[in-house]
């Protein structure tokens, strides 16, 4: 944490995944709320899914060739963007399951382009000596923020609705 740029990169990567768990667990619960059906549950789960399937190969690739900040800047404003109209359809009552697909393939794009630049990015940030610690970081911040983003959602949900559990999540 003693490399600036490397602390900023960590402590929004982290804010960032918390953002994104706070959103699936939203997604889930809006999808169950308006169809009551697994069978729906599970295709918007597949529409997250699919994309990270098929890109994930090239997206890597693209990655390696592109300059990775300027990719996660875009990735994080178009999945900001995204996610506002997620917050705004559901708060006007107009989400429908069809959305919730569109917005998780969508998602599921834009999170399979951007998660090879984020896991590759600390050698860029921080010097060899010091690389070791960033990756475990990394993993620690990871990890935590799949714990807490579900249970903030949760919170959240229950507090003051998916709307606006989409709305936080979009911030982060």
């Amino acid at each position: 944490m003693r490399h600036g740029a490397y602390a900023r990169f960590i402590t929004s990567s982290w804010v960032y995944t918390i953002g994104f768990w706070m959103q699936r667990i939203g997604i889930g619960w809006l999808t169950w709320e308006l169809t009551r059906s697994g069978a729906w549950l599970g295709a918007v789960a597949m529409a997250y899914a699919l994309p990270a399937i098929i890109l994930t190969p090239f997206a890597g690739a693209i990655a390696d060739r592109m300059d990775r900040v300027r990719l996660l800047r875009r990735s994080q404003a178009l999945q900001f963007l995204t996610g506002l109209v997620l917050a705004g359809f559901t708060l006007a009552g107009l989400a429908g399951v069809g959305l919730i697909i569109v917005i998780a393939f969508t998602l599921g794009i834009l999170e399979s382009m951007a998660t090879p630049a984020r896991m590759t990015i600390a050698p860029n940030l921080v010097p060899k000596e010091d690389l070791s610690g960033a990756i475990g970081l990394n993993a620690v911040s990871f990890n935590s923020a799949t714990f807490i983003g579900p249970a903030i959602a949760g919170a959240a949900i229950a507090g003051i609705g998916v709307g606006w559990t989409f709305a936080i999540s979009a911030a982060a």
